[in-house]
């Protein structure tokens, strides 16, 4: 027979048994939770950093200052892809810092001369306002020059000028018809000239300027590349071919050539 007592009992010992489980219970669920939390916030694994690709018509290995969303040399052609909202520029109006902007993918190398010049044609879709490809001259984070071919406010390919003296400038030359324009930087004394061409052949000076009058660049302080951009897209995929470096004073100043 089965007494009040003996219910009591069992009762009791069934309220201990379930309560020396709970703790065992909220641990297994505890380091499931862990576990889902863990995969979410990993999620898929890091984007492998794009290599730094060796470029034969270059005297030194490049390096990446931001880097793209992925980038190929082959077949003498230098194809970047800019990510989404990539952009460099720092604007010069006060109070409106959100515009400014330090993002674009950008591959430079060191050059040793004191004068050279840097030509490519580059060509790209223009699929959103701003996309653009450039060829750049790099002294350091407030010091730079970006020479652009780029899509303008009005939808319209167009030669671009961006001299960076602590802040930005911004120079629009003129539209050009078509996806592929080439442009070249000189380096002259202590000064740059820009040069642009629709064939590779004649060429047109849109530019002269210094990045910091005064300053004579050692061997090696000035670096100089290429840079994809994408501040309104989602991307820009820019390909640099017909690349030439001269490691000396440009021949004729006038001309370009």
């Amino acid at each position: 027979m089965t007494t009040s007592t003996d219910l009591h009992n069992s009762e009791r010992h069934h309220s201990l048994k379930s309560a020396s489980f709970q703790p065992f219970e909220y641990s297994i669920r505890a380091i499931a939770i862990a576990c889902v939390v863990s995969s979410i916030a990993l999620g898929a694994p890091a984007q492998k950093p794009a290599e730094n690709p060796r470029i034969p018509e270059l005297p030194a290995m490049s390096s990446w200052r931001h880097q793209p969303l992925s980038a190929s040399y082959e077949n003498g052609a230098l194809t970047i892809t800019a990510g989404q909202g990539s952009n460099w520029f720092i604007t010069p109006i006060d109070g409106t810092e959100e515009l400014s902007a330090d993002s674009a993918p950008t591959l430079l190398f060191p050059v040793e001369a004191n004068e050279f010049v840097l030509s490519a044609r580059i060509s790209l879709d223009f699929a959103s306002k701003w996309d653009a490809g450039a060829l750049i001259v790099f002294a350091n984070d407030r010091t730079w020059a970006k020479y652009c071919f780029e899509k303008n406010i009005s939808g319209k390919p167009m030669v671009v000028s961006v001299v960076t003296r602590g802040r930005s400038d911004d120079n629009n030359h003129f539209p050009v018809e078509g996806h592929s324009a080439w442009l070249k930087i000189a380096k002259i004394s202590n000064g740059f000239v820009l040069y642009m061409s629709l064939d590779g052949k004649s060429w047109t000076i849109l530019r002269e300027f210094t990045l910091n009058e005064g300053v004579d660049y050692k061997p090696g302080e000035l670096r100089v590349g290429f840079l994809a951009q994408s501040p309104e897209g989602t991307s820009a995929r820019v390909v640099f071919d017909d690349i030439v470096f001269q490691p000396s004073r440009i021949a004729n100043p006038w001309t370009g050539q």
